[in-house]
């Protein structure tokens, strides 16, 4: 696959994953959920206070530590 291919891909992805969350975010109230396809698929609204796995570190010190930590794993990476 053509590495045009791949970049369109990743980018649909992720473009349709914001708008889901975005869509989600402002439509559902909190603990919410919706069947899609029928008892088989639901969305549910669920907020995460901390990062995977609901885990904390630090409070609003530990989010802004863990945002700069991403950003510069992303921007390493790309690198």
């Amino acid at each position: 696959m053509k590495k045009r291919h791949v970049v369109f891909i990743i980018a649909l992805i992720v473009i349709a994953d914001q708008v889901l969350k975005i869509y989600i975010k402002t439509n559902f109230p909190l603990n919410d959920s919706r069947n899609v396809l029928g008892t088989w698929f639901q969305l549910y609204f669920v907020e995460n206070p901390g990062m995977a796995y609901g885990w904390k570190f630090g409070g609003n010190w530990g989010k802004l530590a863990l945002t700069v930590f991403r950003l510069g794993a992303v921007i390493f990476g790309t690198w």
